[in-house]
């Protein structure tokens, strides 16, 4: 059996420490997909047996599904996004980002549980896919109307 290419710079003495979460959660993926049973890998760990499977149930779900999921419902937490589905109605919006980016940051902020730190959640992924080009615009776009002498 080949082992994936971390565990080969790794000594066995019974498990593996301080290795990153992202680092570890791709190691046990991989080694799970190569046949290696989850009590082993735990013990690889120095973590439970039921720890290990959720570890590879956390990466499956990030590599086969999270994938697959529009943008806005990947980027965004739960908390906006249930916002967001309760004041319009339906989950199809969170498919159309430009549509959101086009109500602009005033008329969002004017949605129940929607506040501040979601609307900067917004702008941020927003700007991250594109739609709006300048944050601070978007957010405070009354600034930009008042001329300062």
């Amino acid at each position: 059996m080949r082992l994936a290419p971390l565990m080969q710079n790794v000594l066995f003495s019974g498990w593996i420490s301080k290795m990153n979460k992202e680092n570890r959660e791709n190691e046990i993926y991989e080694l799970r997909g190569q046949g290696l049973t989850y009590r082993h890998i735990a013990s690889l760990f120095d973590i439970s047996r039921s720890r290990a499977h959720q570890i590879y149930n956390s990466a499956k779900y990030k590599r086969d599904i999270l994938e697959t999921l529009p943008p806005l419902r990947r980027m965004l937490s739960k908390r906006t996004q249930k916002a967001l589905v309760k004041h319009f109605g339906s989950e199809s919006f969170l498919e159309k980002p430009q549509e959101i980016a086009e109500l602009g940051s005033l008329q969002i902020l004017r949605i129940n549980n929607i506040g501040r730190k979601s609307l900067r959640e917004i702008s941020s992924v927003l700007y991250s896919l594109s739609i709006i080009k300048n944050e601070g615009e978007w957010l405070y776009p009354f600034i930009n109307d008042t001329k300062i002498t």
